[in-house]
């Protein structure tokens, strides 16, 4: 294991942690056998060094100091159970040494699954394929000496510069049968972890949420994108998305299967994963470019256009059984009258109209002339009424003259209204207006003061220190000027909640800062930490904090997750800061809300 991989507790190694000694060992020699040489990494429970036997000094080793008292049976597990699973693809233990609280495991010249992704992105499809046979072989083994992993992820998978594959971190794996208790707040990785242990279902089968977690696991090596968008609660027809689009069809059936929300559903062992990842042939290439399909459509364009210049109008008519009249091309437009009877008498569901030229047409002049005498031989006024005078074109096809109205005289408008104004002058009032941070359409906005905005619908959000974020619409009109929104109304019926929060793991050396919507409290004792807020939508930050004397701790807030007793709704933060709605608790009837927040060393 080395300093760009995981530490075996939580998260990877930082470049800035080289050169440290958080425990003050360096250059001792621990158990009588084991120089301790540098410190390569740490994490919530333990600090990670390198160093190595001095009776065999080219064995490289890892050594894991777990910092409190507490965690002396975690080590001792995790000891036994490795012991248990000798198998090639497992990092095994070299030692245990329960009076210096260390683990002595091998030392792995490598990156994690992690990293890689995070350097490279998918993995090439032949190293996905090793992975997985790997993987899914190690974690059947492990099963079949009945203990299970339940911390499956990326991190906890080591690549070494050979390609060899270890699956690592049995810290909180379980051996099933013994006599331990389950509990439904055990270290997990959210956004890995099956949905029924993410729920707090104390009757999980912890072989199936393994296989689960696998499946996550390589769903995220072969797209470096997740199955589901929310991993708390996933909803299976949303599975994959766009990100499964160069898989091949096979792979998409074993990930589909493996990473099924119920887990009735899923492999009924990772066992039987094995022998589909051992016939899988191909990885990517599952979205089909439509070339071959192209390249022939383009050569019968091709043909068909030769085949148009070679024959005939006629004979292609005759090759579809059609056979098309001839339509002389008029050269000069034809009398109106003649023009209005041609439209009448043609039929009206012919497809080509057949046009003849008139014969014998009289120059438009003389039949002018002749229909003006033979309407009223009455001296008659010179009508200026009409519009435009057109003369059409005579026989010889001379250009008619056009003769324009005079302009007429403009009527008389009637005044019209004034244009309504394309913005308003708004003010926006907040009760209680101190720490309340108000938004327009998405845009921040000073409560108390005028802005321009145009009439019309549009959405508020008011973020008060005291209250949950409240949301809304209203609508300006032209005259509008002021608008308020009083919180205390608005939130007079909404119940409280009662909310738990739990740090792990378990610390003494930190404090916890916790904010809601902006108004932060500062816990020194974080066994036991309570605060009643109103149902709501609320803006979280948690920062953690080392107290005096334990200046060489930097914590870094993972995730904030909710497990509501009794079950309920199932909320996740990624980070340290986020929103969560405690209205759907208030919602079922539940007004008691342990908030998880897991952390580790940076």
């Amino acid at each position: 294991m080395t300093a760009d991989q995981n530490d075996g507790f939580s998260g990877e190694t930082r470049p800035d942690d080289r050169g440290r000694d958080p425990l003050g060992i360096m250059g001792w020699t621990i158990g009588g056998k084991y120089k301790v040489n540098r410190h390569i990494g740490g994490g919530g429970f333990g600090e990670v060094y390198e160093g190595f036997n001095v009776n065999l000094p080219e064995q490289r080793l890892v050594m894991k100091f777990f910092k409190r008292v507490q965690s002396r049976d975690k080590f001792a597990k995790e000891a036994k159970i490795l012991c248990l699973l000798d198998h090639p693809n497992i990092c095994r233990v070299i030692d245990f040494l329960p009076d210096e609280g260390a683990l002595v495991i091998p030392y792995i010249e490598g990156k994690d699954g992690a990293k890689i992704l995070r350097e490279s992105g998918p993995l090439p499809e032949e190293l996905y394929l090793r992975v997985a046979r790997d993987l899914t072989s190690a974690l059947a083994f492990a099963h079949k000496q009945r203990v299970a992993h339940r911390d499956i992820k990326p991190g906890n998978i080591l690549i070494d510069n050979n390609n060899h594959v270890y699956l690592i971190d049995f810290g909180i794996a379980k051996e099933v049968g013994e006599a331990a208790t389950r509990t439904a707040y055990q270290a997990l990785t959210p956004q890995f972890a099956a949905p029924e242990r993410q729920s707090g279902d104390l009757q999980y089968d912890p072989f199936l949420s393994d296989v689960y977690e696998l499946g996550v696991t390589l769903f995220n090596f072969a797209t470096n994108n997740m199955p589901y968008r929310n991993p708390a609660n996933p909803n299976f027809r949303e599975w994959g998305g766009i990100a499964t689009e160069n898989l091949s069809p096979d792979l998409l059936q074993i990930l589909r299967k493996a990473t099924h929300p119920d887990p009735s559903a899923r492999f009924k062992s990772v066992e039987d994963m094995a022998e589909t990842f051992a016939g899988l042939k191909q990885v990517y290439g599952g979205k089909k470019t439509g070339r071959k399909v192209l390249i022939p459509v383009i050569a019968l364009i091709v043909i068909a256009v030769g085949i148009a210049g070679y024959l005939k109008r006629d004979t292609i008519a005759e090759l579809f059984g059609k056979k098309t009249t001839p339509v002389a091309t008029v050269t000069q437009p034809a009398p109106v009258d003649t023009m209005r009877t041609a439209d009448a008498d043609q039929p009206k569901d012919s497809a080509t109209i057949p046009v003849t030229k008139p014969k014998d047409v009289a120059p438009m002049e003389n039949k002018t002339k002749d229909r003006t005498t033979a309407a009223d031989t009455k001296p008659q006024t010179k009508d200026t009424s009409k519009t435009v005078t057109r003369k059409q074109p005579d026989a010889a096809g001379v250009k008619p003259d056009i003769t324009q109205k005079p302009p007429e005289t403009p009527k008389e408008e009637k005044p019209q209204s004034p244009p309504k104004p394309t913005e308003v002058a708004l003010k926006v009032s907040v009760i209680p207006g101190d720490g309340a941070e108000l938004r327009i359409d998405n845009t921040a906005v000073t409560p108390e003061r005028y802005t321009r905005i145009k009439p019309g619908s549009h959405t508020v959000a008011i973020v008060h220190r005291d209250y949950p974020v409240y949301r809304d619409e209203f609508t300006v009109t032209d005259d509008t000027a002021v608008i308020s929104f009083d919180l205390n109304r608005e939130f007079a019926q909404t119940p409280l909640v009662d909310l738990k929060l739990v740090p792990l793991p378990a610390t003494e050396l930190l404090t916890l800062s916790f904010a809601l919507n902006g108004r932060a409290r500062e816990f020194d004792d974080l066994s036991d930490i309570q605060l009643k807020r109103l149902a709501g939508e609320w803006q979280i930050d948690v920062a953690l904090n080392p107290k005096p004397g334990a200046d060489n701790l930097a914590a870094m807030v993972d995730s904030l997750v909710t497990f509501p007793f009794g079950g309920g709704p199932h909320l996740v933060v990624t980070g340290n800061s986020g929103t969560m709605d405690f209205g759907v608790f208030a919602e079922k009837g539940l007004h008691t809300i342990p908030l998880i927040v897991f952390w580790s060393e940076r």
